[in-house]
């Protein structure tokens, strides 16, 4: 996979990669918990670029599977939390949206009354 279709797979721009590979910038905790997601890749070198990019995956330790998986669960619960908090966020913008149309309506209205 190249650098372009890995950061399409990420959701990012390729410069943000480069940045993150070259050290010139840091990923969100948020980011580095979905990397963990993708087991053959080595966090480590993810954020010091030492150590190889691609694990062996038949020599991942039972140790390392388990704490994988807990991250990959804390990943998930951050993921939907945030999820949650964005459709709130969301919902009270639409119905923000609805009071504000609501009220140019009767602006308007007022306005052709009175002229």
């Amino acid at each position: 996979m190249n650098g372009k279709a890995f950061a399409a797979t990420l959701g990012i721009q390729p410069v943000t990669l480069s940045r993150y590979e070259n050290g010139r910038a840091v990923p969100s905790d948020v980011l580095v918990l979905l990397l963990r997601l993708e087991p053959e890749l080595d966090a480590n070198w993810l954020l010091t670029g030492e150590g190889q990019m691609f694990r062996d995956r038949d020599v991942v330790p039972p140790v390392e599977l388990q704490e994988t998986l807990e991250k990959e669960q804390e990943a998930r619960m951050l993921i939907q939390n945030h999820a949650v908090r964005l459709g709130k966020e969301l919902t009270a913008a639409e119905n923000r949206i609805k009071e504000l149309e609501a009220q140019l309506a009767q602006q308007e209205e007022t306005n052709q009354e009175a002229g």
